[in-house]
């Protein structure tokens, strides 16, 4: 679960968060935080598949609404599947509305496990 008390501690964690996640998403906006109890960021995150949703983090986790006004988000979407359900990490909202992430995340363990490898064998 998120573990901050401040509003700096909040924003320094989602934006930490998100940058770590930069490789299995297209762009963000920089976490605006709202003044309210609890304290709650938002960014508008826009996945590989170009789908815009508005990422929130608060005491309770990681949630994921629709970035439009509109409430219609298509239905058995991964976003309507998870929509305002919380998550505990950035990582696993990511992994539920997005098969594009899982797979760059996969790349990405798999390219560093490869290099990790080839830095062994050159040591031999």
């Amino acid at each position: 679960m998120p573990n901050f008390r401040t509003k700096k501690g909040l924003l320094e964690e989602f934006s930490t968060e998100l940058r770590d996640h930069a490789y299995g998403i297209k762009s963000y906006t920089t976490p605006v935080v709202f003044v309210e109890q609890p304290l709650k960021a938002e960014s508008v995150v826009i996945l590989l598949s170009g789908t815009k949703v508005v990422v929130a983090l608060d005491t309770s986790g990681y949630t994921a609404r629709s970035s439009t006004n509109s409430s219609s988000v298509v239905s058995g979407t991964p976003l309507d599947k998870h929509a305002k359900k919380p998550f505990e990490t950035l990582t696993a909202l990511l992994l539920a509305l997005s098969p594009e992430f899982n797979q760059a995340m996969h790349n990405l363990i798999s390219s560093r496990l490869l290099a990790l490898q080839e830095t062994k064998m050159n040591q031999s």
